[in-house]
């Protein structure tokens, strides 16, 4: 019954959008001239989605892409955009799009949410290319708890700056590049899990305001051949540095990752259709866990031995064929780890077939693989309220497979299904984090006197095989209406916990996907008014059927959240907007005892210049 209100839902929103398209679809057609607008685009990615987003190559219905940036502090699956935020490289690509070489974006709201992004072209020639970008992001907002009483001010404080450079050669190109993140937030979890001793209520916790600190540094070079009929080379370096302040308590240093990649791809055309390559990396891994040995042997003991300084390589040969109507890569990936916590050797598909039996259908299969990089630095935009003293496993997936049929119904709709496997050996899933009081040094009163938290999330692993099937559809009419439609259903298959690597694992024995969703939509719509430069954007969530673990199974709520944004350019260099987000004045969790923000409201400015 839920599944098919939710379709009503969906139905309604699509309805009501397509009518007012309708309206519009008996006016003559208006030459709008596109404009470049200086916002981050919204960009909604759902967790398993992306090979949806990358592998159709029919050509799709276009519509003019609004830059649409609803709240950045509450939905858990989506793509968080902190380092990402604006790329000048995406932005500044084509001189003809945009003559501009700056842009400023400012906006506030309330609760008090504030938003900026900066950049500037330095170069833009055709042998050289620099920007330089800042971008900020924060709130200070109460909200209030769903399973326990009171509120808690919820704090987030991200500053990002970067650089980005490219250099053409006669037959190569070169980028560098660098970022830097400063993110501050609070554990404001409730307390519920915190109260082990009616001795220390929890107004008396000493540190619960104090910030945790994040910094987060990316490094990148690289240098690429251009295409020829002989030998074609990539080959990129990076350093990714991530520093804590913060252990779990005050006194406690946090954990500080070095990260070293090298990465490349050699091929070599023969036949004109076929490329034989061989791509890979190197990944190694430096970390010092919090401050103490002690610390760790005496909360966590099986995880103190084991090696969080290890390297991951992984070798994949392929060879790919490109005929009249079908395209094929076919090869296997061999990865290595040399010390670390998963097991050493893994073995995996690397096989991707797109056929077009006819002219507008596209069928296409996706297998692959690998070890996944769980590391301080990717987790931190996963889950920011990870406690500091875990350092995720690296999971290993054998299989990962998507079957799907992509069809150009007409030539303004285009309708993708698809279904999918995947099976993971230690796949992570969150779960609320308790303190276990009768560990050895460490008391409730050390606690009351350094803890930051009153909630933070452990995770815990299992062997997962998930089963996929969704659709997803998009439609567009002339300049003036888009819409864009996805659903993915989800089936969690859990198996052999590993009770080795969790905290606490004497109380937890249930196999459940925790925090996953069993089903996650979404909906994305834009109108232009023709004639006027006003636009509105929409875009709808929903989550159902995510489950936690607080001494027991615990449900949490369906999410669902509506946000508009209208934009009104008054000129083609100045446009101001607003956006309302969770219109439908949901109450939610983003983890279970983190509750996202209520109804809100932000209006800005965007200047080109």
């Amino acid at each position: 019954m839920k599944q098919l209100f939710v379709a009503r839902r969906l139905l309604l929103v699509t309805c009501n959008f397509l009518f007012v398209a309708g309206l519009y679809a008996q006016a003559d057609s208006l030459a709008l001239k596109r404009e470049l607008t200086l916002e981050r685009d919204y960009n909604p990615v759902l967790k398993d989605a992306s090979k949806i987003n990358q592998l159709p190559e029919i050509k799709e219905p276009e519509a003019p892409q609004s830059s649409v940036d609803f709240s950045r502090f509450t939905l858990p699956y989506i793509v968080s955009p902190y380092l990402r935020t604006i790329q000048p490289d995406v932005y500044f690509s084509s001189p003809e799009t945009c003559k501009q070489r700056g842009y400023l974006n400012l906006s506030a709201g309330l609760p008090l949410n504030i938003d900026g992004d900066w950049g500037y072209q330095l170069l833009n020639t055709h042998r050289d290319y620099l920007n330089i970008y800042v971008s900020h992001r924060s709130t200070r907002s109460q909200v209030a708890y769903l399973y326990d009483t009171g509120d808690a001010t919820m704090k987030i404080n991200d500053n990002n700056a970067g650089i980005f450079y490219k250099h053409h050669f006669e037959q190569a190109k070169f980028t560098a590049g660098m970022q830097y993140l400063n993110a501050a937030f609070n554990y404001y979890g409730s307390e519920m899990t915190l109260s082990v001793n009616d001795t220390y209520p929890v107004n008396t916790y000493t540190h619960l305001n104090r910030n945790q600190v994040n910094h987060l540094f990316h490094l990148y070079a690289g240098i690429e051949s251009e295409e020829n009929d002989e030998i074609n080379y990539k080959i990129n370096f990076a350093y990714n540095l991530f520093r804590q302040k913060y252990g779990s308590l005050e006194n406690i240093k946090g954990p500080v990752e070095n990260r070293y990649t090298v990465d490349f791809d050699l091929n070599a055309p023969f036949n004109s259709t076929n490329v034989i390559g061989l791509q890979g990396f190197l990944k190694s891994y430096f970390s010092q866990l919090p401050d103490s040995a002690d610390f760790v042997n005496h909360i966590r003991p099986r995880e103190a031995a084991q090696k969080y300084n290890y390297t991951t390589v992984s070798f994949n040969p392929y060879f790919t064929h490109t005929g009249d109507d079908w395209d094929v890569r076919l090869g296997g990936k061999i990865d290595f780890q040399f010390g670390g916590v998963t097991k050493n050797f893994l073995l995996s598909p690397d096989i991707r077939l797109k056929w077009l039996p006819a002219d507008k259908m596209q069928l296409y299969l996706n297998v692959s693989g690998g070890i996944n990089d769980n590391s301080y630095y990717n987790t931190f935009f996963e889950n920011r309220y990870l406690n500091p003293h875990f350092r995720l496993y690296d999971s290993q997936t054998p299989l990962d497979a998507t079957l799907g049929i992509n069809l150009l119904i007409l030539s303004n709709f285009s309708l993708d299904v698809f279904t999918g496997y995947r099976q993971t050996r230690d796949e992570h899933f969150y779960i609320t984090d308790y303190w276990p009081g009768d560990k050895k040094n460490y008391t409730v009163a050390d606690y009351v006197n350094y803890s930051l938290m009153q909630q933070s999330i452990a995770p815990v692993y299992m062997k997962a095989k998930t089963f996929k099937w969704g659709a997803s559809a998009r439609y567009a009419y002339q300049d003036i209406f888009n819409i864009h439609l996805q659903g993915i259903f989800y089936n969690w298959n859990c198996s052999k916990l590993n009770k080795d690597a969790i905290y606490g694992s004497d109380y937890i024995q249930a196999l459940y996907p925790w925090n996953k969703p069993s089903f996650a939509g979404n909906v994305e719509s834009g109108f232009q008014f023709p004639g006027l430069s006003l636009r509105f954007n929409l875009n709808y969530q929903i989550l159902l059927g995510r489950k936690s673990y607080v001494v027991e199974e615990a449900k949490m709520k369906d999410i669902h959240d509506l946000s508009v944004k209208s934009s009104y350019s008054i000129n083609p260099m100045l446009s101001v907007y607003l956006v309302a987000n969770n219109l439908l004045f949901q109450k939610y969790e983003v983890w279970y005892g983190y509750p996202a923000q209520n109804f809100n409201i932000m209006g800005g400015i965007s200047i080109k210049f």
